[in-house]
């Protein structure tokens, strides 16, 4: 979307909900990867003419359609899982462009660990990994019956094996 309310570029927003009051009644919207460059520190609630990238709250502006790469067409339904898979192609681009290798995760999907929990170590498995290096927990039995464990910490976490 082009705009210059707040200076003339590329308006976008990092909250889909945010977006949809400018979207005529559309329910979806692009899913981008953008590079800010130098982003406005300014008081001035606009994008100067020094700067790359205005941000205000959710808002973002971009002074050109070259830092601005569509990647999906998605909806609240969708957002989050394009979300990641947004997040996993800029780690692509960033290795074969910039050479920037990611950290692996101390612990992988699958993995069997002991997490802390309530002042004891209890048996998991690792189900899922997210990007702030958290991680999501099945316990193992016999405590399966308990809800997983959400955003785990690795601090809270250690290496099991059975042998």
């Amino acid at each position: 979307l082009n705009g210059d309310a707040y200076g003339k570029g590329i308006y976008a927003a990092t909250d889909l909900n945010y977006g949809k009051g400018f979207g005529r009644g559309l329910s979806c919207a692009f899913l981008c990867l953008a590079i800010p460059g130098h982003m406005s520190q300014s008081q001035t609630m606009k994008l100067s003419s020094r700067d790359d990238s205005f941000k205000h709250g959710p808002l973002r502006v971009y002074r050109t359609s070259e830092q601005v790469l569509p990647l999906f067409f998605t909806d609240s339904n969708s957002s989050a899982k394009l979300a990641e898979c947004a997040w996993d192609i800029a780690d692509l681009l960033k290795e074969r462009a910039l050479g920037q290798v990611k950290d692996e995760a101390e612990f992988r999907k699958g993995a069997r660990v002991e997490a802390l929990w309530q002042g004891a170590f209890w048996k998991a498995e690792v189900w899922h990994v997210h990007r702030d290096g958290t991680y999501d927990l099945k316990w193992q039995h016999p405590y399966h019956f308990w809800p997983a464990e959400l955003r785990v910490s690795p601090d809270r976490l250690r290496r099991y094996d059975e042998s």
